[in-house]
């Protein structure tokens, strides 16, 4: 579609580019030709009279004109997706549609799973794309790409709006065959014995323990770092290694596999969860129905106890 001479397919094609400062990374994501990608550029850079993109080293970096299009862009798009082709209507019954949700697999396995299974009983032809949050997911999420975001209170976006969810503190996990000396876990043990800590992503992000002992000059007895769950649960069982996991994902753990659960014997700060979407999501009546679904299921597993 063309709007005053310009292909507008073209707007999508340089987001991705600034995106990516790389044709071949642009024709990637696109599932386009590498040769189609500089073309679409040259077509680009024809129509604005400039540049746009230029190499510098191994990456693609926009010129001022290119730079002050871009936020422009952005906003359009955003639009786009979250007005003009999102449906007007929403029956749950009838239809089709995928969502893309960022969330933790903590916040999955405690709550969202089941919000998905009952889900299922009145919308069976909606599907949904879940991702971990990582910050590319979180550029998505500004893109207006991603319709629901999970997070802790601490990593909200100031400007979009968000519901609570649940909260939750730390507890302290062991094999149920090396329970802790009288049924209850001391500081000094906590201290002393070996721990499993757990750090997320490329960028290992801080662990548990690391935010947890912040500005202390306590020092916990750290024997193995894994960067999953189930390589904390597996590093767990048959030793006498303690690990720190959410409240709420301990005591889901516990039902599956051989552990104990205890309090942590220190002040922690509470865990808020909360989920949020874009601003201009505010009218897409699919995303508010499903945001809504998500919070009374998180709602009931409070009132339940969970």
């Amino acid at each position: 579609m063309r709007f005053d001479g310009l292909d507008l397919n073209l707007l999508v094609v340089f987001d991705a580019l600034i995106e990516e400062s790389s044709v071949s990374g642009a024709a990637r994501r696109l599932n386009m030709s590498q040769s189609a990608m500089s073309g679409s550029l040259a077509r680009l850079r024809q129509f604005f009279g400039d540049d746009l993109l230029v190499q510098v080293g191994n990456k693609m970096m926009p010129t001022e004109t290119g730079l002050e299009l871009a936020g422009r862009v952005r906003e359009v798009l955003t639009l786009v997706r979250a007005t003009i082709t999102t449906p007007i209507e929403f029956n749950p019954a009838t239809v089709e549609r995928q969502f893309h949700i960022v969330v933790s697999d903590y916040v999955y396995d405690v709550m969202l799973a089941e919000v998905l299974r009952n889900i299922r009983k009145v919308a069976p032809r909606l599907t949904f794309d879940l991702a971990t949050p990582t910050a590319q997911h979180a550029e998505c999420f500004q893109r207006g790409e991603v319709d629901l975001f999970i997070t802790i209170e601490d990593y909200l976006f100031a400007d979009h709006p968000a519901r609570f969810l649940f909260e939750d503190r730390l507890s302290v996990i062991a094999w149920n065959g090396a329970p802790a000396r009288n049924g209850t876990l001391t500081m000094q043990e906590f201290l002393e014995r070996p721990c499993v800590d757990i750090r997320f992503g490329p960028g290992r992000a801080p662990s548990f323990v690391q935010r947890l002992i912040r500005g202390t000059d306590l020092k916990v007895n750290v024997e193995v770092r894994v960067d999953n769950f189930n390589s904390v649960l597996a590093s767990v069982i048959e030793t006498d290694r303690l690990a720190l996991l959410n409240g709420l994902h301990a005591l889901h753990f516990s039902r599956l596999y051989p552990l104990a659960v205890y309090p942590l014997p220190m002040p922690a700060p509470l865990i808020r969860e909360h989920v949020q979407w874009h601003s201009k999501r505010r009218s897409d009546a699919g995303v508010q129905w499903l945001k809504d679904r998500i919070v009374e299921g998180a709602h009931r597993h409070i009132a339940a106890g969970t």
